[in-house]
């Protein structure tokens, strides 16, 4: 499976599971008519990928679907995000190892160039599942980019980059949300994250990983003190498919 292939799911991905702001039918939209993704879906994901796609096609196409889903995602994700929290350290974790799991994504992001800045007007954690399949997208874009000038060394770090966050972080978690009650009872949102259960299973088979699977903690506090008062500089929100892509591009090659 190409490179290119792989960066187009796992950016969906990071669409999908965050809140469908207003760019979020012409993003889903243009994802959609890439033959990429279509070639990645349709290989590791053959049962539940043509499911979804006429879920999103349904979404993008009628507007009152589209209202209905950004509704549903803030009653399941906001309002009742003490049962269905998309937040890593939400999951197996105590509030005491909080801090420290935070401080290392924040190391990660870090460490390949994406500066953290609290006046975003994007407020998600760190933590939050949409971030961190948009990271790991960036870590395909970097290491497709270190291949094409020869850089092994470089290629090498990412690839490293790429097994250890998948193992210590979003490998972990993302199976637990599609199993939370407000997830697996909503059409939508249920294909959305059993497609993201098996994107992600499929990327670790290709690495040669296992992350330990976590379950719910069950835990409602949502330490601010904690956040490291950060978000990704990539605020995506409200940007048109192209902006956003070049967003990206533009910080894999600083």
């Amino acid at each position: 499976m190409s490179m290119q292939n792989r960066t187009l799911g796992f950016l969906l991905a990071s669409v999908l599971s965050g809140y469908p702001d207003e760019g979020f039918e012409e993003y889903v939209r243009a994802l959609l008519a890439d033959e990429s993704l279509e070639e990645q879906c349709r290989v590791s994901d053959v049962k539940i990928w043509p499911s979804l796609r006429s879920v999103l096609q349904e979404c993008i196409s009628d507007s009152k679907r589209l209202f209905e889903l950004s509704s549903d995602y803030i009653d399941i994700f906001d309002r009742a995000k003490q049962a269905n929290p998309l937040y890593e350290t939400e999951y197996g974790r105590s509030q005491i190892a909080k801090g420290g799991d935070l401080a290392d994504i924040a190391g990660f992001y870090k460490a390949f160039g994406l500066q953290l800045n609290d006046e975003s007007e994007a407020r998600e954690m760190l933590d939050h599942v949409s971030r961190e399949f948009e990271f790991y997208a960036i870590l395909l874009m970097k290491q497709k980019k270190l291949e094409e000038s020869a850089d092994h060394e470089g290629t090498q770090v990412v690839l490293e980059a790429r097994k250890k966050f998948l193992k210590d972080h979003l490998g972990r978690f993302v199976g637990t949300i599609a199993c939370r009650p407000g997830v697996a009872g909503h059409v939508t949102y249920a294909a959305i994250f059993n497609w993201a259960k098996e994107l992600v299973a499929d990327e670790c088979k290709e690495l040669d990983i296992l992350p330990i699977l976590v379950g719910f903690s069950g835990s409602a506090e949502m330490n601010e003190a904690m956040s490291c008062g950060a978000t990704s500089s990539l605020n995506l929100s409200g940007r048109t498919a192209q902006e956003r892509i070049r967003d990206l591009d533009s910080e894999v090659s600083s």
